[in-house]
Order: structure tokens, then sequence, then C-alpha cells
């Protein structure tokens, strides 16, 4: 498990992995600097309810985990991130 300071900090730099259930209310942009390693992105347990517009930029992520956060439709974005194989909590959302 990671923290929002790690991130922010740095620490997870080049990472290809990232767990963070810290509360967080938004999307931290600092994810954005992992955009050419992340591969599996797990921010289940948080109040996150909206994803950036440019989240389908995480071309190497292939597994990604929301499940028990605020979202109460599949964000759109989802539809240009074909890549991700598994999107567990969004199967139950309509688009």
């Amino acid at each position: 498990m990671h923290t929002l300071k790690q991130l922010q900090d740095g620490e997870l730099k080049d990472a290809t992995s990232v767990k963070i259930s810290d509360n967080l209310k938004t999307f931290p942009r600092e994810l954005f600097e992992l955009v050419d390693t992340l591969e599996f992105l797990d921010l289940s347990h948080n109040h996150l309810s909206l994803l950036p517009d440019d989240f389908y930029r995480f071309k190497k992520l292939k597994i990604a985990f929301f499940s028990f956060n605020d979202f109460t439709v599949m964000p759109k974005v989802f539809k240009k991130c074909s890549h991700v194989y598994s999107n567990r909590y969004f199967k139950q959302l309509k688009f």
C-alpha cells in the first residue's frame, strides 16, 4: 500500500504498480508522472467520483481497481481505455 505523500514526494518514480487508499476525493494529478510505466492502479476505498478526461494517457495500464468509491456512472473516459482489461467495479455501472 502506498500513500499520497509518497506519490507527491516522488518516492514512486517509475513505479509499475500503485495502490492508494487515503480518502482521496480527487484523482491525484501526480499519477501522470507515471503515465509511461504504470500497469496496475488500485484506488479502491477512497471517495472518487470522477476520473480526469485525459486518463486514457495511461497506455501501459492493464488493471485498474476503483471499488468502494463514490462513482455513480462509469466515467466516459473509460471508453478510450480499451487497453485496460480489468476495470473492477465499473462493470456494474452504466456509461
